[in-house]
């Protein structure tokens, strides 16, 4: 089985790697984005099964 994708959008940096790193180690694969634009570039190309808030 996959782990299971999650785009992480925030606009501070420190803030995106904190979540990736304590979503990596609960066994996600994460993605980041800094903006609404650059999220909606990477879910063109990256299928996502579902999102959330």
């Amino acid at each position: 089985m996959h782990p299971m994708k999650v785009l992480i959008v925030d606009d501070e940096e420190d803030m995106r790697d904190l979540v990736q790193i304590y979503l990596e180690n609960s066994g996600y694969h994460c993605y980041q984005a800094d903006c609404a634009k650059r999220a909606h570039e990477i879910l063109d190309v990256i299928p996502f099964l579902s999102l959330g808030r």
